[in-house]
């Protein structure tokens, strides 16, 4: 039953890294104020009229929710065919967040059928091990080129239809840079969650010890 015991806490702390990480981009996917706040930093206003550019983002965000269509005279058919692409991929993690979700029910209802007096330490080294994994993660892509990375990214997950000329409406308006900053701020938010749940699972590694 040991490796059972292990099987649970490797697979909850894989759960939980995709939680960590899905559930911080999804909080600010569809958080306008994060935006406007990205487009002050990244010059956006000063490529584009800020009303247009307010419009754009609802208008966007509409359509990556399956509420509105792209408006044709704006964006071109290859920048539409991308978002397209990006909708699908939005969908797909969606999916994937909640899924994540799953393992940990079913390992929780395994636990306390098989593991009841176990269910505090299999907690602690789930938090400390997801955590732990969250953080490393997030420093090993720190020591990466974020060009390369933005670039690889694209040439993983998207079809050819992902670069556009400078001119195009969709980088004036999501340009490098805002992706550079949306990046860091989901980099932030999930280096926060994993230094708190490594901190909760080390704390009471730590008490249960010096018992």
């Amino acid at each position: 039953m040991k490796k059972a015991k292990e099987a649970v806490i490797i697979i909850s702390s894989i759960s939980l890294v995709l939680i960590y990480f899905l559930g911080s981009f999804f909080g600010l996917l569809f958080n306008t104020g994060f935006y406007e706040e990205l487009y002050k930093n990244t010059g956006t206003y000063d490529r584009i009229n800020e009303d247009v550019a307010k419009n754009k983002t609802t208008e966007v965000m509409e359509f990556f929710k399956g509420r509105d269509e792209l408006n044709s005279t704006f964006f071109t058919a290859n920048e539409i065919s991308h978002m397209e692409d990006v909708k699908a991929r939005i969908k797909f993690s969606s999916i994937l967040y909640y899924m994540s979700l799953l393992p940990l029910l079913i390992s929780a209802v395994f636990i306390f059928r098989y593991f009841k007096e176990d269910v505090a330490v299999i907690l602690q080294k789930t938090l400390f091990y997801s955590g732990l994994s969250t953080i490393f993660i997030i420093l090993l892509l720190a020591v990466i080129n974020f060009s390369s990375l933005f670039s690889l990214f694209h040439k993983i997950f998207f079809s050819g239809n992902y670069t556009f000329p400078a001119s195009s409406n969709l980088i004036k308006l999501f340009n490098q840079d805002f992706f550079k900053l949306f990046s860091k701020k989901i980099f932030a938010i999930s280096f926060f969650k994993g230094l708190i749940s490594a901190g909760v699972g080390g704390y009471f590694f730590y008490l249960k010890k010096k018992d």
